[in-house]
C-alpha cells in the first residue's frame, strides 16, 4: 500500500515529512531543549556556590593577613559586616563588594584585600555575614545547592539570615563554625571564648 505523503508546509517552505513525523521531531526538539535548560540552571547555582565559597576563603585569608599585623580580627558591625573601614577616629562597616579591608592608618600599605567581594546574588537580597570579637571570626554564606559536598545542615539550623536566605556554609578562625552560639557584633559575649 501506497501512502501519499503530504509535505508539512510552515510560512510557505516546504519539509519533506508527514504531519506525524513533525510532530514527533517537534517532541525531541522540546524534550533537548528541557533537559538542557535544567543543566544550564544547575550549572548557573554550581558557579554561584564555587564562587560563594571562594569569596569567604579569601575573606577569611583578608582577615587572618589584618590579624596577622594587628593581633586581633577586625571586629564586626551590628549589621554583621567588617568594621574596618572609614577613618579610625569613627569606623565604619565595609560594604561587601565596595569597600576594600586595608590599614585605614596607613592608606600606602596594600590593601588585605582590594574589594571585599559580595554575593553573587547581591541583587537578590542576598549576603554574606561576618561575626567577630576580636579574638576568633565566623563567616557565613548561604549555597543554593544542598547537595553540595560542603552544605553544612549543622549551620543551616542555626538559622542564621544571609539576606533573604538561611545560611548553611560557613568558615570559622579556630574550629567549626556550626559551634558558633550566636550573637550579632564585636559587643556580644555569646560568641565562643
Amino acid at each position: 500500500m501506497i501512502l501519499n505523503k503530504k509535505p508539512i508546509r510552515i510560512w510557505g517552505f516546504s519539509f519533506g515529512m508527514s504531519s506525524r513525523e513533525g510532530a514527533f521531531v517537534l517532541v525531541i526538539l522540546i524534550l533537548i531543549g528541557a533537559f538542557s535548560y535544567t543543566n544550564f540552571i544547575s550549572a548557573f547555582i554550581r558557579t554561584h556556590d564555587t564562587q560563594r565559597k571562594n569569596d569567604l576563603k579569601r575573606i577569611a585569608g583578608a582577615v587572618k593577613d589584618y590579624a596577622y599585623d594587628f593581633s586581633y580580627y577586625p571586629p564586626a558591625s551590628s549589621d554583621n559586616k567588617i568594621l574596618a573601614c572609614g577613618t579610625p577616629e569613627s569606623l565604619q562597616p565595609c560594604d561587601w563588594g565596595i569597600d576594600s579591608l586595608r590599614d585605614i592608618k596607613d592608606l600606602t600599605y596594600p590593601p588585605y584585600t582590594p574589594t571585599l567581594p559580595r554575593d553573587p546574588q547581591a541583587h537578590l537580597g542576598k549576603t554574606y555575614v561576618y561575626y567577630s570579637d576580636s579574638r576568633d571570626f565566623y563567616l557565613f554564606a548561604a549555597l543554593e545547592n544542598r547537595l553540595d559536598d560542603e552544605y553544612n545542615e549543622k549551620v543551616a539550623s542555626l538559622e542564621i539570615s544571609c539576606g533573604t536566605r538561611i545560611c548553611n556554609f560557613g568558615i570559622a578562625s579556630s574550629g567549626r563554625p556550626e559551634d558558633f552560639l550566636g550573637g550579632t557584633s564585636a559587643t556580644d559575649s555569646a560568641l565562643p571564648k
